[in-house]
């Protein structure tokens, strides 16, 4: 189900471009060491860790990270008060409680965000926006100790630059892969609505996981948030021109290439 927001904001200016295709699906886990996001883009700044607070997405389940309808759109993994006596382990000589901030030192992989038409859209049709990452682990130190946390996106903010935005439980994919039409509507696309050039902003909320020893998993309370990669693209209206484009040789990235 679409997850949709709003807000106030000015339109922006500004650099910065990708392309590309693929899924955004949860695959196989991968591991990494330390906080490197190579193989994934970069981010324009730091992760941002942040302790549960359910009220932030109107819910009051605390085991939910968005609801809609009463019914959880995007599970949160779990509670650090959980049940679950696996959620408190021996740590050397005493009980310890993973908290969100004590991962802080394990940085999950960027997201990388595309969009279709490549870098500019036509007023008044949808523009189709999707971001590729997969649940990974990260290996390092932990409370002293070597460890694994697992990074699992759950949720994805997208700022259009044109003063909305829309708080999705998909990723989203390519055309052709959802097996539509170009400037079909899809569960992740806008439709802006004035010419000019658009900053487009996606920031993926994930939830995490510990191990201590190849142990069982253990969720974390809370979440982090990263930035994916920006994006930069022109809107026109000039819908005849770009729409009889075909010659692919001449433009690889019209419409129907």
């Amino acid at each position: 189900m679409e997850l949709t927001g709003q807000s106030n904001s000015g339109s922006q200016t500004g650099q910065g471009s990708s392309s590309g295709g693929g899924s955004g699906a949860d695959s196989a886990d991968s591991t990494s060491s330390g906080t490197s996001s190579e193989g994934f883009g970069s981010a324009p700044a730091n992760p941002v860790y942040r302790p549960l607070n359910p009220a932030r997405f109107g819910t009051t389940d605390i085991r939910c990270v968005i609801t809609v309808g009463g019914r959880c759109e995007v599970p949160f993994i779990g509670n650090a008060q959980t049940e679950d006596e696996d959620a408190v382990l021996d740590a050397g000589d005493s009980l310890t409680v993973v908290t969100i901030s004590d991962i802080a030192s394990f940085a999950p992989r960027a997201a990388v965000q595309f969009m279709q038409p490549d870098r500019w859209m036509v007023v008044g049709l949808p523009t189709n926006f999707y971001a590729q990452i997969d649940r990974h682990v990260v290996s390092g130190t932990l409370l002293g100790q070597p460890a694994d946390v697992r990074f699992t996106p759950r949720a994805y903010n997208w700022s259009y630059g044109d003063g909305t935005t829309a708080l999705r439980g998909t990723p989203g994919n390519t055309w052709q892969a959802l097996g539509l039409a170009e400037f079909d509507p899809t569960a992740t696309s806008h439709v802006y609505t004035a010419e000019g050039t658009y900053v487009i902003d996606l920031t993926v909320l994930y939830t995490a996981e510990y191990r201590w020893a190849g142990g069982a998993w253990t969720p974390i309370a809370g979440h982090v948030e990263l930035p994916a990669n920006r994006l930069v693209a022109q809107a026109t209206s000039d819908a005849v021109t770009v729409l009889v484009d075909r010659d692919c040789g001449r433009a690889p990235v019209g419409p129907g290439c």
